[in-house]
Parts: structure tokens; sequence; C-alpha cells
């Protein structure tokens, strides 16, 4: 999908390259994408800051909540911790975020929603 966003940018220039000859039409296309690719870059700034700025807002909505949580579950939270730390490392071993229980969300899923 990423490349169909460069398309729709160049919709104006197709007319102009089906009167060139095929030299001129791969200079146009070039400097038409290496204007968007530059675009691309000058505003990667801007939207990088914009996501941190939204990340740290997002963790600091989620960190209160989720130390109650930790708290209210402090037999489960050092197992749940060991397993998520364990698994970090190697990717190889088991997934803790997998759900261990078949098609038990599904069900609940379908009854109340």
């Amino acid at each position: 999908e990423g490349i169909e966003r460069v398309w729709s940018g160049l919709g104006g220039v197709a007319t102009s390259l089906k009167e060139m000859s095929p030299g001129s039409h791969h200079d146009t296309l070039e400097d038409h994408i290496g204007h968007w690719n530059w675009c691309k870059v000058i505003g990667l700034g801007s939207i990088l800051k914009r996501r941190l700025v939204n990340a740290v807002a997002e963790f600091q909505r989620h960190f209160e909540p989720w130390v109650n949580f930790t708290k209210q579950q402090r037999h489960h939270a050092p197992t749940w911790k060991k397993m998520v730390n364990d698994f970090k490392p190697q990717v190889s071993g088991v997934n803790p975020y997998a759900n261990t229980l078949e098609n038990q969300y599904c069900g609940f899923f379908a009854i109340y929603y």
C-alpha cells in the first residue's frame, strides 16, 4: 500500500509523460519520486516528535492502572514478569503472550458482543 501513495501523487504527471521520450519519461518520474521522498524525509522529524509525544501520553495514561493491576495480582505478577523477561532475549522460547486457552475468548465475544 505504500507505493500506492506515491502513485496518487503522480496522477498529474501521467498526462505529460505520454508525450515524452523514454529518457525524459524516466528522468521526470525520478525527479517527482525523489521530491516525494525528500518531503517524507523533511517531515520525518515532526511525525516522530508527534508519535513520541503520543507514546509518552499513552504511557502516563496506562502506567497507574498497570501498577494497580500488578498490586492486585501480587501472587501472579512475578511469574508473569519472569515469563516475559525469559521470552525477551530468545524469541524461540514459549511465547507468554500467546493464548493458552483455545477458543475461550471467541465464545466470550460471541456471547457479549
